[in-house]
């Protein structure tokens, strides 16, 4: 919707303001004491995934899933029914993550069956879940919550994310100055 002029008008004013923002936040910079600060203030922004130690059996049909559910509720080895029957990893006995259940995250499992799975929170049985290339019945042997991840590892985001927010306070405060002084009319 817009002609030549316009354009630049908008362009220009845009190139303007992001000027004012440099000039602004130009001298802006955080000590080591503010982004430890910022890092423990905000430590649920620099958590690791939840995972968890599992086994799955994935099979063809719905009853034969519920089947094996029922025959693993009753105190059947899960790692041995899902050599017997399991259409996916039946050679490790199910275990997710490697030969023997390693920890692992959301992304190894289907959407909908991660969603049965981590929606636990002690070990137990998932019910039947179907997914694109079966019905999935998942064992989870150990959650493995979120924690917070060490600050060495992170420092370069939290000093980046400190940097970030308090230039924003400068921004905010210099415009504060300016709605102080103006006068509307």
């Amino acid at each position: 919707g817009y002609d030549d002029a316009t354009f630049r008008t908008y362009v220009r004013g845009q190139l303007q303001i992001q000027k004012y923002q440099q000039e602004v936040t130009a001298g802006v910079a955080v000590s080591e004491e503010e982004v430890r600060a910022f890092y423990e203030t905000n430590l649920d922004s620099y958590q690791t995934d939840a995972r968890v130690v599992a086994r799955q059996i994935v099979v063809s049909n719905a009853d034969l899933a519920a089947s094996v559910r029922d025959r693993a509720l009753a105190g059947e080895a899960f790692a041995d029914l899902a050599r017997e029957v399991s259409l996916e990893r039946a050679e490790v006995g199910g275990a997710v993550g490697g030969d023997e259940p390693q920890p692992v995250g959301r992304p190894a499992f289907p959407t909908n069956v991660a969603t049965a799975v981590f929606s636990r929170s002690t070990p137990g049985l998932t019910p039947v879940v179907q997914a694109a290339d079966g019905f999935y019945v998942v064992s989870v042997e150990q959650v493995v919550a979120s924690e917070p991840r060490p600050f060495d590892e992170v420092r370069v985001e939290v000093e980046a994310n400190a940097l970030a927010a308090k230039q924003q306070a400068a921004l905010d405060e210099a415009l504060e100055v300016l709605l102080d002084e103006a006068v509307v009319t």
